[in-house]
């Protein structure tokens, strides 16, 4: 088994979230929920790396959702897909959405 004292989390751009979500099962790790506009790159970094390095499993397959890329500022999209790795591993999903007239960030 693997230990660490990193936490698991959902950042979303779109959404503050007040509750908890279950992760895989109902009795899985509670999911603390993130305003991504308060997080800075390096912490979303720290997760990326926590998450890829405890998470995945053909069990419970981890699935990044990157939504909107386009609306956060400068180079911080393009910065966050670089800090994935490449190839991503086998049990691990990855879904980017952008507005249609910003396609240049797929």
């Amino acid at each position: 088994n693997k230990t660490s004292s990193c936490s698991t989390s959902v950042l979303d751009s779109h959404h503050n979230h007040d509750g908890d979500l279950n992760l895989c099962t109902k009795s899985g790790p509670k999911i603390p929920h993130y305003d991504i506009t308060t997080v800075r790159l390096s912490e979303l970094e720290q997760h990326l790396e926590c998450l890829l390095s405890l998470l995945p499993s053909t069990k419970c397959p981890l699935v990044l959702i990157l939504d909107g890329l386009d609306q956060l500022e400068d180079d911080v999209a393009a910065r966050i897909i670089r800090s994935l790795p490449s190839p991503l591993p086998d049990e691990v999903q990855l879904i980017i959405t952008a507005s249609s007239n910003c396609t240049h960030f797929l």
